[in-house]
């Protein structure tokens, strides 16, 4: 950055517009010497070209009161401007100060700022504000400003290093800053991920929470097994009550009209039965005992009659019936039949009389009576078994009916020991019943829970993992703080015993007293200054006289402008002030033509002489004279230097 053209309108005493040219420095020409006696401006020209860099809508710098007094009532703006060069483009920064009527013109805030930035090269311009800062302060950080505009009545301020702007300063300057403002940054992002992973800390929440789901779902299935007994209980209780309501609701039956009707209709029809049984046993009798009678009682047949009673044993007549009965599967064939022979054989066969008997022969008119007596009672013998075998049945039927029905007797015995079983029933029935449904809104109120429960734990386990997540993250970024702080502190070591190498150097070129000095010692926290002598006495920079801190001052900026490598213009105020004729050669001579590529002192004639003029003057650039006038109190710029 190399300033070409300065212009100031109405700031104190430089009322209407004044320019200050200034041409291009070279290698070895690089000052622009600007002389001044006290009062002239030389410190409004330093304020102005500080606030044309620097001010903003927050700080305007100037206030109302730097407005020129000569200018008129409608007069009420300021402005400073600076050409220069940077990159190959020419630029020009303007600022204008605007008084506000009706405010105290003391007042800070009783001005309004506009800026502008134009690239003269391309044309663009700017008037954001940001975008202005933003611009200028990649080319001169405000924070080191200080290093290339400074007052030189108070540059002893800079051996005290200590100072946070001072130490800042360097630190930018070194090149330090940024790893700093990058470990700080990371603490803040550390203490961001803490605050952030410590609002995520839900283990002991997520166990507890996980603890009361299992608890419930180990309730819930206690609860099924514990359903499943009351169910088959509650199912064994139901049967076994219905079971006495059955026999209730038959002993009940018992007093009903409609059963003891039918309990009667069952009797009659039972006595109904037994007579015609009876009667039917009768006409089987007599129908049979007759016709036996003939066939056995005939006169030709008393040897059959005898062997008949050899061959089955006497016979009574209820036996002689069975007889014919049970052997009537093979006599009714042959009486239906009407055969004579066949009758024969059959009883025969049933007697068990051989064909070669001698009653064989004896038979066949016996067989004949018979079978006539037979054949008019064929069909009545046939039909009359039948029928009994009928009533036979539904004698047995009516009898296991009345048999199946309780007595009352009986039933009023246990009419009581029924209700009560009955009653236990019920009461059992109940409970299983009752705890069925308190099992169901335990088992309601449990899923609920853990329906609520596994919302929650799906929440903490996403806050769980965000917390893992994060600490991970943490666990990084402590490690990345290690590793930078590490480097810092080994690159500060190794920057600061750069500049405490470089520092030597310079001091010992502007000191008044190189031959006494032992070794300069720079401090590699503080970056404050320990100077030892050679008879081992030392003394901080804080302890040295104004004189020797104003050089060790001057010293530590060429030391620091070395090593940052920044390419920018150097404004000096009243230099030499404090400094003795040794000293002010050696600054004149050592310092001012090698500390940057354009240097502007600003001085009085009491600081650079004539002598000193003689001596600067193979390295300046330019000479001007800040004129004041003083009958109109103006300042003009003129060309020359103060004393010639």
């Amino acid at each position: 950055m190399i300033l070409r053209k300065i212009r100031l309108n109405n700031i104190k005493s430089y009322y209407g517009e004044h320019v200050l040219d200034l041409p291009q420095p070279t290698d070895y020409s690089c000052i622009h010497l600007l002389g001044a006696r006290n009062g002239s401006g030389k410190t409004t020209l330093f304020e102005s070209l500080e606030a044309c860099l620097f001010a903003s809508e927050s700080n305007p710098i100037l206030r109302a009161n730097f407005l020129s007094r000569g200018a008129q009532e409608n007069e009420l703006e300021m402005a400073v401007a600076i050409e220069f060069e940077h990159a190959g483009d020419q630029y020009q920064l303007s600022r204008r100060w605007i008084r506000r009527p009706g405010r105290h013109e003391a007042s800070a805030g009783s001005v309004a700022l506009h800026s502008l930035l134009q690239n003269l090269s391309t044309g663009e311009t700017s008037r954001d504000g940001d975008q202005i800062a933003g611009f200028i302060d990649g080319l001169i950080p405000q924070s080191i400003s200080n290093f290339f505009l400074f007052d030189g009545e108070q540059i002893q301020e800079y051996t005290d290093a200590a100072a946070d702007s001072v130490k800042d300063a360097l630190e930018r300057l070194l090149g330090l800053h940024n790893y700093i403002q990058l470990l700080e940054d990371l603490r803040r992002v550390e203490a961001d991920f803490r605050r952030e992973r410590d609002s995520h800390y839900v283990r002991e929440d997520l166990n507890r929470k996980i603890e009361q789901r299992d608890s419930a779902l180990n309730q819930l299935n206690a609860n099924n097994r514990r359903r499943s007994e009351l169910e088959r209980a509650t199912s064994e209780a139901s049967r076994e009550l219905a079971v006495l309501e059955r026999q209730e609701e038959k002993i009940g039956s018992i007093f009903d009209e409609r059963f003891q009707a039918r309990r009667r209709e069952l009797i009659l029809r039972r006595d109904t039965l037994a007579e015609d049984i009876e009667d039917k046993r009768n006409q089987i009798k007599r129908m049979i005992s007759r016709e036996l009678v003939v066939a056995l009682f005939h006169p030709q047949l008393k040897e059959a009659s005898d062997a008949l009673n050899d061959a089955a044993g006497p016979f009574e007549l209820e036996e002689l019936i069975g007889f014919v009965w049970k052997h009537r599967g093979r006599i009714s064939p042959t009486l239906s039949e009407a055969s004579p022979d066949h009758l024969r054989v059959a009883l025969m066969s049933a007697a068990g009389i051989r064909p070669d008997s001698s009653l064989y022969s004896g038979l066949s008119d016996g067989i004949n009576v018979l079978n006539n007596l037979i054949q008019t009672e064929k069909g009545k013998l046939g039909e009359l078994p039948l029928q009994l075998d009928d009533l036979n049945s539904e004698l047995d039927r009516v009898l296991h009916e009345l048999e199946s029905l309780p007595s009352i007797e009986s039933i009023d015995a246990d009419i009581p020991a029924l209700h009560q079983e009955m009653e236990m029933a019920r009461n059992i029935l109940s409970r299983h019943k009752n705890s069925l449904a308190d099992l169901e809104r335990d088992d309601n109120t449990l899923t609920q829970a853990v329906e609520e429960l596994s919302k929650e734990i799906a929440e903490l386990s996403s806050h769980d993992s965000e917390f893992k997540r994060l600490d991970s993250q943490l666990i990084t970024c402590r490690s990345l703080q290690d590793a930078l702080g590490r480097f810092i502190t080994d690159y500060r070591r190794s920057r600061i015993g750069e500049l405490e190498e470089v520092f030597n150097e310079k001091f010992r070129e502007l000191t008044n007293s190189p031959e006494a000095l032992g070794k300069v010692e720079i401090d590699r926290e503080t970056f404050n200054i320990h100077i030892t002598s050679r008879s081992d006495t030392g003394l901080d920079a804080s302890e040295q006289s104004a004189g020797q801190k104003e050089v060790m001052a001057f010293a530590l900026i060429a030391s620091v402008v070395e090593l940052s490598n920044k390419q920018l213009p150097m404004i000096i105020d009243t230099p030499l002030a404090r400094l003795d004729v040794v000293h002010r050669d050696n600054i004149l001579t050592n310092f001012f033509p090698y500390v940057g590529q354009q240097v502007l002192v600003l001085a009085t004639d009491a600081e650079i002489g004539l002598e000193q003029h003689r001596r600067i003057s193979p390295h300046v650039a330019s000479e001007h004279h800040l004129f004041r006038d003083a009958e109109t109190g103006q300042t003009h710029f003129r060309e020359g230097y103060l004393v010639q």
